[in-house]
């Protein structure tokens, strides 16, 4: 069975925006996390894995908008799988990702991604979410707002 972790941008806590990123509202005043086409921006965002994950590989999908409708937006997704009594660290990486800007100003679009554990246990997932805004992959000049975040993972039950 699928199963989904839902995160919103008012889950979020404030100390999780790093290097730029911002709690805003878009255009239409909807809650969204801001990475800006200036600069580095970066977030964290970090949940419990459920006990009845079958160790498969995870799908992010990130729900964004923006207001512009050129380029793509350049981002690196990196994150690790932690288990309880273990050290901290990064982990995996899921590289370097050209998320299409939408096909119209104020569309709601999404990306999805897998993440890969390969194979091994985690208790606690952190993912840190990079936009490189001055890479020359990075091809739009629109900030990226992040409506919110969804974590597929398929269920033992």
């Amino acid at each position: 069975m699928i199963n989904k972790i839902y995160i919103t941008p008012g889950m979020i806590a404030d100390e999780a925006m790093v290097v730029g990123a911002t709690k805003s509202v878009t255009d239409l005043n909807i809650p969204c996390v801001t990475l800006t086409d200036l600069s580095t921006s970066m977030i964290r965002i970090n949940t419990i894995i459920p006990t009845d994950w079958d160790l498969s590989p995870l799908k992010l999908t990130i729900v964004y908008t923006s207001h512009g409708v050129t380029g793509g937006f350049y981002l690196a997704i990196n994150g690790s799988g932690l288990i309880y009594d273990d050290a901290l660290n990064v982990g995996f990486s899921a590289g370097g990702q050209v998320l299409p800007v939408p096909t119209d100003i104020n569309v709601l679009s999404k990306y999805e991604v897998e993440l890969d554990f390969n194979g091994s246990t985690a208790n606690y997932l952190n993912l840190i979410i990079r936009r490189f805004a001055l890479s020359p992959l990075d091809t739009s000049n629109d900030q990226l707002q992040i409506m919110g975040f969804e974590i597929e993972y398929n269920s033992t039950n």
